[in-house]
């Protein structure tokens, strides 16, 4: 009676028989001369292979390709072994298959977690932080084109080119361009407001895209407020240091815009279209002509929650529309 793998007390004549069994029928296990060259094969499919597959993936789908190669290996050892009777190692690319795969895993993810750092960067410029968060979090469906409710904002420097062409360093009259978006910007964004884009020394935000903002109009119209009194603070160290005052006229309408992903397929920027956005852009114009800071229109003030200090202005046609426009002007 002898030991085996499979028995732990089996007769040694049926060893002997079963050997010589195998040897008759050529019926055994073997290893070809070139296992060595199939060992490299399948270490380059463990790594190569599998490598350039994980760089073209993100790194969600490692695991998936982990156990989808593995199982490919194991089929093919037990393929070899019970269909062929062939025996190669293949411990060494199962250990390849593991580094390879944590590898790029590692790797896919470091890079992602930069491009997440830019967009996120490139988003906190635009919107607050916490709203930057919120897209992050949602996928991209939240940047889809749709028809949606909005509040507009346009807010422009008076007499800027006059400004420009006193101060004749351009060097300082950018330093002072920069001064003054830095705490207007902010005042957008500490309502949620959404930075669309700077023409000049203009700018154009809006409200309620691309996550919903209750009391949209309400948000627009504090946001204002509050780029009037920073700029209040801002000209009195302008006026210290270059003997200068800031002058600016906002306007915010309400209402419905198309807004989504939009451009070519190499360059793309999420924005707004639609009448609102002109009639918001000719509010802002109109007060040069009323000599005031903030207008809105009554689109805005039927949205409106909260108290503010205003009065009816003019009921008028701007310029692009046949339908009639009230506008108030907002003080406080």
């Amino acid at each position: 009676m002898v030991t085996t793998l499979y028995n732990p007390a089996m007769p040694g004549v049926e060893v002997h028989a079963t050997t010589i069994d195998n040897i008759l029928n050529t019926d055994f296990f073997y290893t070809p001369i070139d296992s060595y060259t199939y060992g490299m094969l399948l270490i380059f499919f463990s790594s190569v292979i599998v490598g350039l597959i994980l760089y073209f993936l993100p790194a969600i789908f490692s695991l998936i390709v982990f156990f989808l190669s593995f199982a490919l290996l194991v089929f093919v050892n037990y393929y070899l072994i019970f269909t062929e009777h062939i025996i190669i190692g293949f411990t060494a690319p199962f250990i390849t298959l593991f580094l390879t795969t944590g590898f790029f895993a590692l790797l896919s993810y470091y890079f992602e977690n930069i491009q997440r750092k830019k967009i996120f960067s490139k988003l906190s410029s635009k919107v607050s932080k916490s709203v930057a968060q919120e897209i992050l979090k949602h996928d991209e469906d939240i940047l889809r084109v749709e028809k949606k409710e909005v509040t507009v904002l346009f807010s422009d420097i008076r007499g800027f080119t006059t400004l420009s062409e006193d101060i004749k360093d351009p060097i300082i009259l950018i330093g002072i361009l920069n001064r003054y978006m830095s705490p207007m910007v902010e005042s957008i964004t500490e309502f949620n407001g959404t930075v669309d884009k700077f023409f000049g020394d203009a700018i154009m935000a809006y409200f309620n895209a691309p996550l919903p903002l209750k009391n949209h109009a309400d948000m627009a119209l504090k946001s204002a407020l509050r780029q009037l009194q920073r700029l209040d603070t801002l000209n009195i160290e302008l006026k210290k240091e270059f003997g200068i005052e800031l002058k600016i006229g906002i306007g915010i309408n309400s209402g419905e815009a198309i807004v989504g992903e939009m451009g070519s397929s190499g360059r793309s920027d999420y924005t707004l279209i639609g009448d609102t956005v002109n009639v918001a852009a000719r509010v802002e114009q109109l007060t040069k002509d009323y000599n005031c800071k903030l207008l809105i229109t009554q689109q805005t003030k039927d949205l409106l929650k909260d108290t503010y200090n205003m009065k009816k202005l003019d009921v008028l046609r701007v310029k692009g529309k046949k339908e009639e426009t009230i506008i108030y002007e907002v003080t406080s």
